[in-house]
């Protein structure tokens, strides 16, 4: 009786292994982020701008995203974002290695500045590096061009970010 129970478990532990490895790197969670804080003449304003962004991989170098960012500057600016995307890896990353990639994304966003509140649609695209720590972690850095429009005026941002990825 005792060893049907140890054979049951051992198959049950199989299966779920071999399912949880042909998953392996199907999905993918990125955080990155700035701090600027103005250091001469003192008395700037702090700014905090932080972006996320789940992924499912569609093919092994090919990812859908749904991204968040948040930013905060001051006691008189926030603004919060939601959107989706995309990314393409150039090659498939092993530990070590430097992997270029290129991503775009649309989001709308909810700002506020000085007690007032807009909504603007933002575009952004860009590229970046991806330096694997691990099969599943890398180190990443990313550029990109964003373009904004709101309430009949546009304007275009460069946004330099240093982030996480995990991988799973």
């Amino acid at each position: 009786m005792m060893n049907k129970k140890y054979m049951v478990a051992a198959i049950l532990a199989i299966g779920i292994s071999s399912n949880a490895c042909a998953e392996e790197k199907q999905q993918e969670i990125s955080v990155s982020g700035n701090f600027t804080s103005q250091l001469n003449p003192s008395g700037g304003t702090d700014t905090l701008f932080l972006l996320g962004h789940y992924g499912r991989y569609f093919k092994p170098q090919i990812l859908g995203t749904v991204n968040v960012m948040a930013m905060k500057s001051g006691s008189s600016y926030n603004m919060f974002g939601a959107g989706v995307g995309g990314k393409y890896y150039f090659k498939v990353g092993q530990k070590g290695d430097f992997v270029p990639f290129v991503d775009a994304d649309v989001m709308v966003i909810s700002m506020k500045v000085a007690g007032t509140s807009t909504t603007p649609f933002q575009i952004s695209a860009g590229g970046g590096a991806s330096y694997f720590l691990t099969e599943t972690a890398s180190a990443d850095v990313r550029a990109s061009l964003q373009f904004q429009s709101a309430s009949g005026s546009t304007s275009t941002l460069f946004n330099l970010t240093v982030g996480l990825t995990q991988r799973f």
